[in-house]
């Protein structure tokens, strides 16, 4: 290493589900760049390439922070802040290679940053026209648990006859109940049936501008609750983040999104990375997420 100056190591685990979900299948590497600011490069055989957030790292590869700053979490739960005008070699321990027994996890951060093109994020719907009802949530999302739901559109003032339907297939299931359009939100009457955790239902608003005039209905979005195993999950891996005190607030938020898009919960992963809209690899992984929300 480049200028005997010392970095700062976190020696911390990192559990085997984290892991496999940061350093699993998907990407195979010994570690990763969890943040990278300003002018950063990977150094490989076969050359030199700027380093992305979100890059995996095999062991043999160097880190050069030739004016910028970069944060690595390595597969054996170190974390290193690699200042600037510096270089760093991979080499992380074989024995502590994910296992590929959880490769149960959904997605990676390299498929989340390896597609390209421009995604509009904000509200999450597919596209309606300036006359039609516009779904704010849920849409296209997993919830925590049935009390997190609410209805919420943009408030439609003079429709009448609104209602919600909400629709499943396997086994089928249709349900509506009547809504006030001007509210802009609702939630589930008490008499309704029960909503089956782990199952994906449809949604859509539907109402009339008079009587006489043609229904308008908004775009179908789906929405599942976690079940309660997977919330378990979700909550120890979340817990585990939140303990990488010495992690930056961005680091932690980068990862936690992460998480929580591997739980199907985009709507509130994308929130969570919106808090740092400047960052360019945060703007990769919020564009990944919300491709990956649309094309479920």
């Amino acid at each position: 290493m480049k200028k005997n100056s010392k970095f700062s190591f976190q020696n911390f685990w990192i559990c085997g589900l984290f892991l496999i979900f940061m350093l699993g299948q998907a990407l195979g590497g010994d570690a990763i760049l969890l943040n990278v600011a300003n002018d950063v490069e990977v150094s490989t055989k076969s050359g030199t390439t700027k380093a992305q957030m979100g890059q995996s790292l095999e062991n043999g590869m160097r880190v050069i922070s030739r004016g910028g700053t970069a944060t690595i979490l390595f597969a054996d739960g170190r974390t290193l802040k690699l200042p600037k005008d510096q270089t760093l070699n991979i080499e992380s321990p074989a024995s502590v290679k994910s296992a590929s027994t959880l490769s149960r996890l959904m997605g990676s951060m390299s498929e989340l940053l390896s597609t390209s093109g421009e995604t509009h994020v904000k509200g999450m719907v597919r596209g309606t026209d300036d006359q039609g009802i516009q779904l704010l949530k849920p849409c296209n999302t997993a919830i925590r648990s049935i009390e997190q739901l609410e209805f919420q559109w943009v408030r439609a003032r003079g429709m009448e006859k609104c209602s919600i339907q909400i629709k499943s297939r396997d086994p089928s299931f249709k349900y509506s109940f009547s809504v006030d359009a001007e509210s802009g939100s609702a939630r589930l009457p008490k008499n309704a049936p029960v909503l089956t955790a782990g199952k994906r239902y449809y949604w859509k608003l539907t109402g009339a501008r008079d009587a006489a005039a043609e229904p308008i209905e908004s775009e179908l979005q789906w929405f599942t609750i976690l079940e309660e195993t997977k919330a378990a999950g979700l909550k120890k891996d979340l817990e585990l983040i939140e303990s990488l005190n010495q992690l930056e607030p961005k680091d932690r938020n980068y990862l936690a999104g992460v998480v929580l898009g591997s739980y199907e919960l985009f709507s509130e992963a994308i929130e969570l990375i919106k808090k740092h809209p400047d960052d360019p690899g945060i703007k990769n992984l919020l564009q990944g997420l919300a491709r990956r929300q649309l094309s479920e």
